[in-house]
């Protein structure tokens, strides 16, 4: 999305959040050693060792980023590697499965805001009650179970009951950013997350 996006709704404004020491060392302890570091080739070894000995460096850092409504330009950027696929033709496109590798920083401010936006939506009960992805404490297990309640309540009542699933290849790859953000549901989102 180009930074120069102009928002049809006005930004709310208000102060952002300071993100803690403990606040990141709770997600920092998450970060996954074996991962492969992005272009900056900071493994997530590093990461949890710079915290460690720097507590206070990367809330800082963090702070500043929501305070100023910035999320840094290097950290956007991603180096893709192609992985063989075995049981497709190497010499399709879809003989290769496509991985991002992004900067651990970028990530780590990504959970941040991201638990900021989950934390708004769930407070402004934003989010559809059907909805399980993306939710705390709801998963698939949680879909299941509902699913198959409803059917039952159904089959108890005699009513006929059909069931249809369906998979949007590349959804989240082809969704407009501009759409997202232009929508009503979004128009109260604090700035610092914008």
């Amino acid at each position: 999305m180009p930074d120069d996006f102009i928002y049809n709704h006005p930004i709310a404004q208000g102060p952002a959040p300071r993100v803690t020491p403990r606040q990141l060392a709770l997600i920092i302890r998450t970060l996954d050693n074996r991962k492969a570091p992005g272009p900056d080739n900071i493994p997530n070894g590093m990461i949890k060792l710079f915290h460690r000995f720097h507590p206070s460096v990367l809330p800082t850092l963090f702070s500043a980023c929501l305070t100023l409504g910035h999320f840094p330009t290097p950290w956007k950027t991603g180096a893709v590697v192609f992985i063989p696929n075995p049981d497709k033709d190497l010499s399709t496109a879809d003989g290769h499965r496509s991985i991002t590798l992004l900067c651990g920083f970028g990530k780590l401010l990504e959970v941040v805001l991201n638990i900021e936006l989950v934390d708004y939506l769930e407070e402004e009960k934003l989010l559809h009650n059907d909805q399980f992805g993306f939710r705390r404490k709801r998963g698939t297990e949680d879909a299941i179970h509902d699913a198959l309640s409803k059917i039952e309540e159904c089959r108890a009542s005699s009513y006929y009951t059909t069931a249809i699933s369906f998979d949007i290849r590349g959804a989240f790859d082809n969704a407009s950013w501009a759409a997202i953000l232009q929508s009503p549901a979004l128009a109260g989102v604090p700035g610092h997350i914008r």
